[in-house]
């Protein structure tokens, strides 16, 4: 979710009047304001159908509530994971355009380009798909894990602590972490309607200042 709100607010800062991935950060936001909500509450009963007593073991098999979440389960995680893949492109995509801008200006432009503002923007891109990466691989190792459930693959998966700390919480701690050293207050906050870190164009907040009283 993070990550998706990084990406808008990127599409937003540096892309107010052009299409560079194909979507408006107005249409995208639309759509992940009602998928996101929608899974989560798909994942919720899925969850609760795989109480405890219906969970699958090696003396007995799991129960036809059970089975039903967990091809809920399946079906919601598989979905984040197109959506993840599906933000990791735009996030290509809009670095590649981003960059592409950067250099015709520089060749057009008799002044110093802007270091400090190219390696923000940058940071925080690379950062973004970093954190894809990480979320992607903990969703490929829950489909995989729980699909072993209806292959009878892989079950090890299922029940040793080891691969679920290296592919599920590794990944999620990493995705997170990753944050704690980039800088995205000013993206995420008030001074980016007044101000872009990225790209020509800039936003000015409307004051009394700014008004004409001759």
């Amino acid at each position: 979710m993070f990550d998706c709100i990084v990406l808008i607010r990127l599409m937003r800062a540096s892309c107010s009047d052009e299409m560079p991935v194909g979507v408006t950060e107005q249409a995208l936001s639309r759509c992940l304001l009602v998928i996101l909500p929608l899974l989560a509450i798909e994942q919720l009963i899925a969850s609760l159908l795989i109480v405890p007593k219906h969970q699958p073991s090696y003396s007995r098999g799991a129960s036809d509530t059970a089975m039903l979440g967990l091809r809920l389960y399946l079906v919601g995680i598989g979905i984040q994971e197109v959506i993840v893949v599906y933000t990791s492109a735009l996030t290509v995509i809009l670095h590649r355009s981003l960059t592409n801008r950067e250099v015709e200006k520089n060749q057009t432009t008799t002044t110093d380009p802007s270091d400090q503002a190219s390696k923000r923007w940058r940071s925080i891109l690379h950062a973004l798909l970093f954190s894809l990466g990480a979320i992607s691989t903990r969703i490929f190792y829950r489909l995989v894990e729980l699909s072993g459930f209806f292959t009878g693959y892989l079950l090890v998966l299922a029940h040793n602590e080891v691969f679920f700390y290296t592919f599920e919480c590794l990944p999620v701690l990493t995705a997170l972490g990753v944050w704690a050293m980039v800088d995205t207050e000013d993206l995420l906050g008030e001074q980016t309607l007044e101000s872009t870190p990225v790209g020509d164009y800039r936003y000015y907040r409307v004051s009394r200042e700014l008004v004409d009283t001759s």
